[in-house]
């Protein structure tokens, strides 16, 4: 399950959001794993910029407009990708067959909010959405230079991540289940322009749109943990339940309450790994006492109090680059309480499971013996004529 989550065991980088987040401490001995993918502009301080005079007010797409939760791989700088999950978003399909998306690319950094949108437009056969190639993203300006940022779809084989014109970013429409999803090998660009030169700035892949009403409601635990200086924080978490993994949120509350962090079910227990966005630049990593990062963190399920507890010796770091790495606060002693059931709890209630069936993204049925791996959609039937589907990794 570990390569289904994480792409690469990558760490992600900072730009100016370090005094937000209290005094940097380096991390010792950390060598990324993952190479920059292309040759890459130079880094931007996104905390200088602001949107430039040019820049449009924002207004709401025309069309009918479907919610989403987006779980998707994003490049942080000079590292490799990391898993970004459960992210709001919304896509309007006009009359014309005209496509606005929310924008992915830095939500959090100045005017590249979810409010932005990324035109495209619906195919004759209607399953698939066809992303604008080179379209502008947003302008920003740091007082004397402006730099544009576009998007497009990348060509892998350029050893630039050159923009590749001659064919578009896809999203496919699953018939059946309305999810909306990119080949896992295909990767759309966010490139910068200072006016004289456009280089690749960073990308995403492997998005993945599932609807709203496939998520369960998320279910609130009490929560505790020791922060770096040994400092007992009592907060809550909400946990949403999907079968074979989870959803957890607001894993350090105290910086990044609205931050989903993905694991599996292994057991009765949760694993989480490393190398998941926190929020734009920084990511969250585990390590251990010596502040050299782990690839994982087991949460070991105790039926006696129904409750889950981090490893000994293990902490939740809010990791970053500048000039170095380095870390603002660290989260260890983690423990999850609730009078609910257990998590892995699958099926809720007194129904009676008449059958479980599994299919892939196009909608073909698949079995849990095929050697295929990655997303699918878990069909539980019931007695009473009701039926549920749920995303699963596999």
């Amino acid at each position: 399950m570990k390569k289904v989550l994480l792409f690469a065991f990558t760490v992600f980088s900072m730009s100016g959001i370090a005094q937000h987040i209290g005094t940097m401490k380096p991390v010792e001995g950390f060598k990324p794993k993952a190479e920059p993918k292309f040759e890459m502009a130079k880094r931007i301080d996104f905390s200088q910029l602001k949107p430039s005079m040019q820049t449009k007010a924002v207004t709401e797409p025309e069309g009918t407009k479907t919610s989403y939760f987006l779980d998707y791989y994003d490049y942080a700088y000079e590292i490799g990708y990391c898993m970004k999950s459960h992210v709001t978003a919304d896509i309007y399909i006009a009359d014309d067959g005209t496509v606005s998306i929310s924008n992915m690319f830095f939500t959090n950094a100045k005017m590249f909010g979810n409010e932005l949108y990324i035109t495209g437009k619906l195919n004759e056969a209607k399953d698939s959405i066809i992303i604008d190639n080179n379209q502008l993203l947003g302008t920003l300006s740091d007082g004397q230079n402006e730099y544009k940022f576009y998007i497009c779809n990348l060509d892998t084989a350029s050893d630039a991540g050159e923009p590749l014109l001659s064919r578009s970013f896809a999203l496919a429409i699953d018939p059946q289940y309305g999810v909306v999803h990119s080949d896992m090998y295909s990767y759309l660009g966010l490139y910068v322009s200072n006016g004289t030169t456009t280089e690749w700035y960073s990308d995403c892949t492997y998005l993945t749109y599932m609807p709203v009403e496939y998520f369960p409601k998320a279910v609130t635990y009490d929560y505790t943990f020791l922060d770096y200086e040994g400092t007992n924080h009592e907060a809550t978490v909400d946990i949403i339940n999907m079968g074979s993994y989870v959803y957890i949120s607001s894993l350090m509350p105290q910086y990044y309450p609205e931050a989903w962090l993905c694991g599996e079910i292994d057991n009765n227990n949760i694993i989480l790994y490393s190398a998941q966005i926190a929020t734009d630049d920084i990511a969250f990593m585990f390590a251990n006492t010596s502040l050299s990062t782990v690839e994982s963190c087991t949460m070991t399920y105790n039926a006696s109090d129904n409750s889950y507890i981090s490893e000994s010796g293990i902490m939740l770091m809010n990791m970053y680059y500048n000039e170095g790495y380095f870390f603002g606060d660290a989260c260890s002693n983690m423990v999850i309480t609730s009078t609910q059931t257990a998590v892995n709890t699958v099926e809720a209630g007194n129904k009676v499971v008449a059958s479980t069936e599994y299919y892939d993204l196009s909608g073909r049925r698949i079995f849990l013996d095929d050697t295929t791996k990655g997303m699918c959609i878990k069909v539980v039937r019931y007695t009473d004529g009701t039926s549920n589907a749920i995303k699963m990794m596999r």
